[in-house]
């Protein structure tokens, strides 16, 4: 599955994090599930009760409960013997009702496509079309499973078990299928929307009682934290999860949970805490034999592994990773274990088998339709083509990944969310950039800035709503047309492919603008492709000069643009030293300091070095770090 100005989805996490903390939860009473209900039971099955093991209805009800607290290995054997006493019966419905869940409980030891494959065919079963509940229960497993395979089958198994649950009054499972509609929503590039979904979820399971669908979202929302780099926030979601999960002793273990806290750990260089913490989920992941997070724990050991210097065990640990989500069609994690590989190797020299990993990555995570991997796949592949002197496949793959990056920016709703995405990815710009300037293509290398910084900067000034106040069904339809053409565009590699899908992706940007923001006029909204650099020159004066600085270690640069001219120019710092400075240079203004030897540094490395700067003509400043968008 990155997140101060405080924005409508900002202040719907905002507004989870503080009814987290003080509200007052209800008390929840599960109820005997009738044979014909999807609802929980409020018991478990005595294992020395010889009655109770017999009737499979008691079993089918506590493994319902189970299943429900996200307990696949408590449920799992319960929903097997009651399969078998459904099937001795002939009675079809539950035991197609057991077995569902036996598949689901068990589903990380299988292939996710095999189980998905199975869903479907039982979703045209005569009796499944006719029994509403059954029918919502496949959903339900064809949700959870699809969503390791492709978002898209997804959404729909979720947006049908919404509809059905609110005809049967199944209001938890309704706000469950909200919440999932959520994490499609941010798979699609739209986490504007996956904000209001998920945290409206999360607020009404806290109100119904809903303990599993708490922990589920509380994960979820922490994951979302986790792709914008706000590792301390999400650390407090997946803590809180974790809490709840053990406050409640039916409750299965939150495997998300814990892995997003060691990767939070170890974002904020706590390595020795993570791997405690990963360590404990990995022995509890094998015993319960939960495949699909031990290949997940092994991924993120592998990470601790090479940050600390362990280099042959980091690879032992992602190489294991990597081959068991190959085998069994996991494809996210397939494509993260395949990338972390070709970095390592790439940096101990193995060119080829770096780029072997690389492309087995790309493919991965374009088969599942991964919109925030797909450019990070694209960009490592693009750096090994261009360290083996390929470097006209490296630009198409640079060009590639930004249009993958500039389709989701199209989708995100919101300035702040444009601003964090477009930053969280910034190291594909600032590769290609710097790739195009070792050519000397001074033009190329400006249009790979402005097309992020374009594009952000834009957003900030055109200052329209956020979101709309309510979803109606135009942007709904909008928004699934949006993810289509979004798809198509992270799967092709024809470049005038790419050309046109993008055309067609601007107009339902401005359709979508139109849609949140009625009052604005058709046309009204800035220019969506970014100006070239000729463009530029024309409106500038003789005795202005525009200076774009991009900040990088061990090197940063300044572009160089006046109407005569454009050049790259060195610059003699790096991107720590010049950000220190800056910091020092803006507390020392607030504190009303002196500022001279801090403003000497300071126009040493970032002025003295541009001549048409240092001889006093007008100059205008954009900075931006790692090519972050920044103000002008």
């Amino acid at each position: 599955m990155r997140i101060s100005v405080p924005t409508r989805a900002a202040l719907t996490v905002a507004l989870a994090l503080v009814v987290l903390t003080t509200c007052s939860y209800f008390v929840f009473t599960l109820r005997h599930r009738m044979a014909t209900s999807t609802r929980r039971a409020a018991f478990k099955v005595d294992a020395t009760d010889a009655q109770q093991w017999a009737d499979p209805q008691v079993l089918l009800a506590a493994a319902d409960h189970f299943y429900f607290l996200n307990n696949g290995p408590a449920a799992a054997p319960l929903y097997a013997r009651a399969e078998k006493l459904f099937s001795a019966r002939g009675d079809a419905r539950n035991e197609l009702h057991a077995k569902v869940g036996r598949l689901r409980s068990d589903a990380e030891t299988m292939s996710f496509v095999e189980i998905s494959r199975f869903l479907n065919e039982q979703l045209q079963n005569p009796i499944v079309q006719t029994d509403k509940r059954l029918r919502l229960w496949c959903l339900i497993a064809k949700g959870y499973t699809d969503i390791e395979i492709d978002y898209r089958a997804t959404k729909r198994d979720w947006l049908e078990a919404q509809e059905i649950a609110n005809v049967l009054g199944e209001n938890q499972w309704a706000t469950r299928a909200s919440g999932e509609l959520g994490l499609v929503a941010f798979l699609e590039g739209n986490p504007g929307r996956a904000a209001r979904l998920l945290g409206g979820a999360l607020l009404s399971t806290m109100a119904s009682g809903d303990t599993g669908g708490q922990i589920r979202f509380l994960e979820l929302i922490g994951r979302g934290f986790e792709e914008v780099n706000r590792h301390s926030e999400a650390l407090r979601f997946f803590e809180r999860a974790i809490k709840l999960a053990d406050a409640e002793k039916d409750s299965g273990l939150p495997y998300m949970a814990y892995e997003g806290k060691a990767r939070a750990l170890v974002a904020i260089g706590k390595p020795e805490e993570a791997k405690a913490v990963l360590d404990d989920a990995l022995g509890k992941a094998r015993s319960q034999q939960k495949r699909g997070h031990e290949a997940e724990l092994l991924i993120l050991l592998g990470k601790l592994a090479s940050q600390t210097g362990d280099k042959k065990q980091a690879i032992a640990d992602l190489e294991s990773a990597a081959q068991f989500a190959k085998r069994v069609q996991f494809f996210r994690m397939e494509a993260d274990a395949m990338f972390e590989l070709a970095t390592l190797y790439r940096d101990a020299g193995d060119l080829l088998t770096a780029e072997e990993r690389a492309t087995d990555g790309l493919d991965a995570s374009q088969r599942v339709g991964d919109r925030y991997y797909v450019p990070r796949n694209l960009t490592i592949l693009a750096d090994l083509k261009a360290r083996r002197s390929r470097v006209d496949e490296a630009n198409t793959l640079y060009e590639q990944a930004e249009d993958v990056i500039e389709s989701m920016l199209i989708s995100v709703d919101e300035p702040y969310w444009n601003s964090s995405v477009a930053a969280s990815m910034s190291q594909t710009y600032l590769q290609h950039f710097e790739l195009v300037t070792k050519r000397g293509n001074v033009p190329g290398a400006f249009n790979v800035l402005e097309r992020v910084r374009g594009r952000t900067l834009a957003w900030a000034l055109e200052d329209r709503k956020a979101l709309p106040t309510a979803e109606s069904g135009q942007t709904a339809s909008l928004e699934t047309d949006l993810a289509g053409l979004q798809v198509q565009l992270m799967q092709t590699n024809s470049t005038e492919k790419r050309e046109q899908l993008l055309d067609q992706l601007v107009e339902y940007e401005r359709r979508l603008g139109l849609a949140w923001t009625k009052e604005d006029a058709p046309g009204h909204g800035l220019p969506v492709q970014p100006a070239s650099l000729s463009e530029v020159q024309v409106v500038l004066k003789p005795d202005e000069v525009l200076l774009e600085y991009v900040l990088d270690d061990p090197t940063s640069f300044c572009v160089v643009i006046s109407q005569k001219r454009a050049y790259v120019r060195v610059l003699p710092a790096g991107r720590k030293e010049i950000e220190n400075l800056s910091q020092r240079f803006v507390a020392e203004i607030r504190t009303k300091g002196t500022r001279a030897e801090l403003s000497k540094r300071l126009d040493a490395i970032l002025i003295n070095p541009i001549p048409e700067a240092s001889h006093g003509a007008t100059h205008h400043h954009r900075t931006g770090c790692n090519i972050e968008p920044a103000p002008v």
